[in-house]
Formats: structure tokens, C-alpha cells, sequence
């Protein structure tokens, strides 16, 4: 009989994964590990499972961000463009910053770990990720690639349609092997950012909001999405909370639909975490707010994802997803 890792023993396997697998760490390279209070226990793991790769390794601590999209301090954002590889394991996400794209044009490896904890680490969705479905990602980033118009479709009423023409899509599998590469391991997505203007339609949350104060749905959330910007919310309790987080931002780009996102990690359950969530198979999902860094032009300090389970996709005409399973 198989013996059951322990959870410490979970954490190390999982801190190695992430730094050797996911992060493709060489020896002796610049490892930089940005973290706050929230992610301060992580780091000595990460630290361990380094020192037998590499000896430059940095921590920098930064104060917890308020909301996903905030530029870190600058000399934070010098540390980065100096790094080889970064672990961003902020509470709030660096990923669609300036400094981020910033430090990638340069050269970095970037593996964006926001709302990391010890259950995240002891999380299988970890080991979900698999460089063998690189090639499958890479058939889906050709066809949003290729397309002009795309329509979602769902059984509880989601009716969207999007116009994606001329935008390039970003295949995130999870890892990050060449210079300039964006990773969110457990996330293995396929995403791109449709027209700004151009979305149209309703679209029914079923799955989950990664916001702390929404998570896992009870209850199905409707949007009715007009010019591409969220014009009406309505549903039960999940759906007030979604009209006081919009509120208190006050500010009509947050509400605009900046992205569509494909999952593709068979070990991702949903659960409420952001990275987990959105990387989910059989699941898609929109995010609203900033894109201006992925491929868009919305540029906002703040971004949303909605995670829609069982839906049908299609890209001019053709149905690529049939109630979440891709067609590919």
C-alpha cells in the first residue's frame, strides 16, 4: 500500500515543482521572491527548495496591495528588470502591471502566485499543470488567434457575443521556459482581450468570483453586458456584494469586459482561489477591468474573473467547446 505524503512533505514536492518544473529555475540564475505579510510563510520553503539550484536569490517584502493591477514600489520594479526568474506571491496580483511587462520585455520568467497560501501549496491543481498539454493550448491560441466573433452560450441563459478580430491571444500554461514568459501555475489557460466596445448580450455566472468577499456561488449571477460594459446586475445575496464592490470603485472601466479565458487544468477544482479557479477544465471565464498589459487597451488598476462552468463556445460559427469540453 502507497504511503500518503505528509503535508510538510506536500509542500516541499509542491515548492519544488513550482521553482524547478513550473519556473524551469537554472543554476545559478537571479531568482527574485516578492511577497507580503499574507505570503511570508511560504518563502522559506521556496528558499530550501532553491538554495540546491542557485545562490542568488532575493526576497523583497512589499505592503499588501488593495486590489489586483497596483504597480509595486519602485525599487521593487528595479529588482524585477534585474531578475532571471520571478515569484510574485503578493496577495493581490502584480501580473497586469507595468512593472511586470516591463521586467518580461527584459527577459524575466514571471510566475504570478497571488493569493497564495499553505492550502494553495497542498493543493493537487499544482501538479495539474503538465508540459505535454502544451500542444493542445497551442491549437486553442491559433483558433481565438484566427477568429473574429465569438458567441457563449449556456443552459441557464448565457447569450454573449464578443469580437476578438486582430486581437493575439496568450496561451499560460502554467510554466515558463523562455525569456519574457508569463505563468500562473495552477492556472493552464488560453485567454485573449475581445474589442473594448464590442461585447454584447447576457452572461450567467455560475461557478465562482475570485473576490474575497464573493468565492464560490451559491447562486448564479446575471450580467447583462451592453457596448462592452456591464450595464445591469441582478441575482440573489452574490449579486448585491458584486453591486457594493463595483460601487465603492466607482469607475466605469472596471466594469468593462477585458478578457476570455479558457481552463485547461484537469486537477483544478473550484474553489474560490483566483489561480486555481480561472485554470480550471472544463470551465471559462470572463475578466473585467485592466487588459491594457495582456493585449487590450483598458487600462484601470483592477481586474475580475467570473468563472461560467458547462458552456458552449463558438468562434465565427464553428463550436469549439461543447458544454465546457474542448472540441480540439
Amino acid at each position: 500500500m502507497r504511503k500518503s505524503l505528509s503535508k510538510n512533505e506536500i509542500r516541499k514536492k509542491a515548492s519544488d515543482y513550482l521553482l524547478n518544473y513550473c519556473g524551469s529555475l537554472n543554476q545559478n540564475e537571479k531568482l527574485l521572491l516578492i511577497y507580503d505579510e499574507t505570503t511570508e510563510n511560504l518563502i522559506p520553503l521556496l528558499e530550501n527548495a532553491a538554495a540546491s539550484v542557485t545562490t542568488f536569490i532575493e526576497k523583497t517584502k512589499i505592503e499588501i496591495l488593495s486590489q489586483h493591477g497596483l504597480e509595486p514600489p519602485l525599487n521593487v520594479s528595479k529588482k524585477m528588470l534585474e531578475s532571471n526568474l520571478i515569484l510574485a506571491l503578493t496577495h493581490k496580483s502584480l501580473a497586469h502591471t507595468k512593472a511586470r511587462s516591463n521586467a518580461c520585455n527584459k527577459g524575466a520568467r514571471y510566475l504570478s502566485l497571488a493569493e497564495y497560501s499553505l492550502d494553495v501549496l497542498e493543493n493537487e491543481a499544482i501538479f495539474g499543470v503538465k508540459k505535454n498539454k502544451l500542444s493542445l493550448l497551442k491549437k486553442m491560441e491559433t483558433i481565438l488567434n484566427e477568429g473574429k466573433i465569438v458567441k457563449v452560450k449556456t443552459n441557464l441563459g448565457t447569450n454573449l457575443e464578443l469580437n476578438i478580430d486582430k486581437r493575439i491571444a496568450n496561451n499560460c500554461p502554467g510554466f515558463v521556459q523562455k525569456p519574457g514568459e508569463l505563468g500562473s501555475p495552477p492556472d493552464m489557460e488560453v485567454n485573449i482581450s475581445p474589442i473594448e466596445d464590442y461585447s454584447f448580450g447576457k452572461l450567467i455566472v455560475d461557478g465562482s468570483i475570485t473576490h474575497p468577499r464573493l468565492g464560490l456561488l451559491k447562486n448564479p449571477i446575471s450580467l447583462d453586458i451592453f457596448k462592452g460594459k456591464i450595464s445591469k446586475i441582478s441575482g440573489m445575496q452574490e449579486s448585491k456584494e458584486l453591486k457594493k464592490i463595483f460601487n465603492e470603485l466607482n469607475n466605469p472601466k472596471t466594469k468593462v469586459l477585458a478578457e476570455l479565458g479558457i481552463g485547461f487544468n484537469d486537477k483544478a477544482k473550484l474553489c474560490g482561489n483566483m489561480l486555481i479557479d480561472e485554470g480550471a477544465a472544463n470551465c471559462i471565464h470572463f475578466g473585467f477591468g485592466s487588459n491594457s498589459t495582456v493585449g487590450g487597451k483598458n487600462e484601470v488598476s483592477f481586474h475580475l474573473d467570473f468563472i461560467v462552468k458547462n458552456a458552449n463556445l463558438f468562434v465565427d460559427n464553428e463550436l469549439i467547446i461543447k458544454e465546457g469540453k474542448p472540441l480540439i
